[in-house]
């Protein structure tokens, strides 16, 4: 297994940035937060990944949702949400697992190491995609058939990126992408071009500036048409819903980028860091629930709500019939109601 590395390249881990050479924090505080940080994404896996599911159910099966091709969008971001989860679930297990066993994982290591870089492109990607949809929608064009086929063609190029375009990579041009354990540190890394580390963050740039467009275009029309012109609630509320899915992105990477060192020489910082990333899932999942009443009343359905709500409705009724039955007592007389009399 080759060790060496480009120094003009970057090294990325299962999750997060790695300057393992010249690591300022001490062995044993760093063996502490790599079990932490391993733990909490093994723990995440089952707790986030059965409710995450239903809200994608929901939103395959759902007429308002799988024939908007927003909505389509944001079903791929939330599957590429799921592969997040589940690499999670394979780095955090690659930590903690006992170094003797290691040649039996290197192939599991090797391909979940490609889809982690790679989804740390296609997601933003597809956030991208969502961008230029709303901008486009806004703009006033028309979302024909030709339109929406564009938007499914963005849509499989984002899957190349995220699953196989690395993993071919990996496998059949090891002067483009190579792979490397560290046995100083402990952590499975990727070393890769910068440009294929600075992609992500390039695309996520490229999808606010369409949201500066949107924006702006939304102020052109409101100066051309007046007060005429309104932006429908259901497509005010798309804009935002599609903008805060790539604000905890944005954040992580950003903090990433300018504050490497502190990520990478801070214990409290490594771990939240790290930590805030492994729930990135969780925070698109909120965003669909927060953004989207279906899935809010199908999900109070589910644990139980609706029924609970039911049943104390049924028994305020039957406590306002019981009352309205009894007879009145007035200076030693039983005077019937009206309902009674007769």
């Amino acid at each position: 297994m080759d060790e060496d590395y480009d120094e003009d390249s970057i090294v990325v881990t299962l999750g997060r940035r790695n300057y393992s050479y010249d690591n300022d924090i001490p062995w044993d505080t760093f063996s502490v937060c790599r079990v932490v940080v391993a733990s909490f994404n093994i723990a995440m896996f089952p707790i986030i990944l059965p409710l995450y599911l239903y809200v994608i159910y929901l939103l395959l099966t759902k007429y308002d949702f799988k024939s908007s091709m927003p909505y389509r969008i944001m079903i791929n971001i939330s599957l590429m949400d799921v592969f997040f989860l589940l690499q999670n679930l394979v780095s955090g297990y690659l930590v903690l697992r006992p170094d003797d066993y290691w040649d039996y994982f290197k192939t599991t290591a090797d391909i979940f190491g490609c889809m982690r870089f790679g989804t740390l492109q296609g997601s933003p990607f597809l956030t991208l995609t969502l961008a230029i949809n709303r901008f486009v929608v806004i703009c006033g064009c028309k979302m024909n058939k030709l339109a929406n086929w564009f938007f499914m063609f963005l849509i499989f190029i984002a899957w190349c990126l995220s699953v196989p375009l690395h993993i071919i990579l990996h496998f059949y041009s090891d002067d483009v992408v190579s792979y490397f354990y560290d046995v100083i540190s402990g952590m499975y890394g990727i070393s890769a071009p910068d440009i294929l580390g600075l992609l992500g963050p390039i695309l996520l740039g490229m999808a606010f500036c369409c949201y500066l467009g949107i924006v702006a275009a939304i102020i052109i029309k409101r100066e051309i048409y007046g007060s005429s012109y309104r932006v429908s609630p259901r497509e005010f509320r798309l804009i935002v819903q599609a903008f805060f899915l790539s604000i905890p992105s944005a954040i992580l990477i950003l903090v990433g980028m300018l504050g490497y060192e502190a990520v990478n020489g801070v214990a409290w910082v490594y771990t939240a860091w790290n930590i805030a990333a492994s729930i990135i899932p969780a925070n698109t999942m909120i965003n669909y629930v927060v953004f989207n009443p279906i899935i809010r009343k199908q999900l109070l359905k589910m644990c139980g709500k609706k029924e609970v709500i039911r049943k104390a409705t049924t028994v305020i009724q039957q406590t306002i019939t019981a009352q309205s039955n009894k007879p009145i007592v007035t200076h030693g007389h039983f005077v019937r109601r009206s309902s009674e009399r007769g």
